[in-house]
């Protein structure tokens, strides 16, 4: 990722300063709570963050809107992918990865508008012929989330969901348990599953270690927690899907890379470092995603004999 690229890609000019400013008023905010913001849907620190959240439902500093509860699912797709190229385009049998994971999308409840952010043509034809709606995303995004933030600005919405343009078997019941999570106060969600004891040793596998209410503590690659005895406490798999309230997608991708983040290759952990409560639903999501040609091929075979998108 770009260190600077995530702030001009999603806020452009007219965002009311530096992300040094941003993290100034960020502080300040939190700084003016009392002892009644420890109260939340959730746990007491996001009550915090869910206050900063509500007092600007309607600054369009921060592009918010006024809708109540409107959700949109944002779809990162890029043509581009080093392991396994034009992967977005790739057929499965007879349609588009991309569009394999709009139908998923489609089947989620409670989505008032879905949009494919992509930095090619190719791939905004492909869901254009499908019927979707695609949004032609900077050259200058880092990555996903500021893609999401970018097209954030033409899809008005008071929730996001970012779906991964890579994941055709993820379950619509998973939009639907990260959208759950943000109308009851997160103001970042995601999910997590039982991960297998093969899988703690694979760093492709992300590992996540929760606090009180489901809250992240921690994502690594490597194996955490270590434990002495295995029976403690159950190691959990990330689940990659992302969830934010609209003030919080857009403070976040604002923010500047962190050397965590570096470190484990994990956007995740900014928000972690930054101190913004992400809450975590545990279920059995798993779905493969797609990152290579074997992963394609497997993804090929559980695909062609699905009769319900919603399973």
């Amino acid at each position: 990722m770009g260190r600077n690229n995530n702030a001009r890609c999603a806020n452009g000019k007219g965002t009311g300063g530096s992300p040094g400013d941003l993290r100034m008023r960020l502080g300040r905010q939190k700084g003016k709570a009392g002892d009644g913001d420890s109260h939340s849907d959730v746990h007491g620190e996001a009550g915090v963050w869910k206050k900063f959240l509500s007092r600007r439902t309607h600054v369009s500093e921060y592009g918010m809107v006024s809708a109540v509860s409107r959700l949109a699912v944002i779809i990162p797709a890029r043509f581009a992918s080093v392991r396994l190229p034009a992967k977005a385009l790739a057929d499965i049998h007879g349609a588009p990865m991309v569009v394999r994971v709009l139908e998923r999308v489609r089947n989620a409840s409670g989505v008032d508008a879905i949009a494919v952010a992509t930095d090619d043509a190719r791939v905004k034809d492909a869901v254009e012929r499908a019927g979707g709606r695609a949004v032609m995303t900077s050259a200058a995004c880092a990555n996903g989330t500021t893609r999401v933030a970018e097209v954030a600005r033409s899809v008005p919405a008071d929730f996001y969901v970012n779906v991964q343009g890579d994941e055709p078997l993820l379950a619509p019941g998973a939009i639907e348990r990260v959208a759950a999570l943000l109308r009851a106060g997160a103001p970042m969600a995601t999910l997590a599953r039982p991960a297998s004891l093969e899988e703690l040793g694979r760093a492709s596998v992300v590992k996540v270690v929760l606090g009180a209410g489901g809250r992240a503590l921690y994502f690594s690659r490597a194996t955490i927690p270590h434990s002495r005895d295995p029976h403690v406490v159950a190691p959990l798999a990330h689940v990659g899907i992302y969830g934010f309230a609209s003030a919080t997608l857009h403070a976040f991708a604002a923010l500047p890379e962190t050397d965590l983040e570096r470190a484990e290759g994990l956007e995740q952990l900014r928000a972690i470092f930054h101190g913004i409560p992400c809450i975590v639903g545990v279920g059995d999501y798993g779905s493969p995603a797609v990152d290579t040609q074997e992963d394609l091929d497997r993804v090929r075979a559980l695909v062609q004999p699905l009769s319900d998108s919603r399973t």
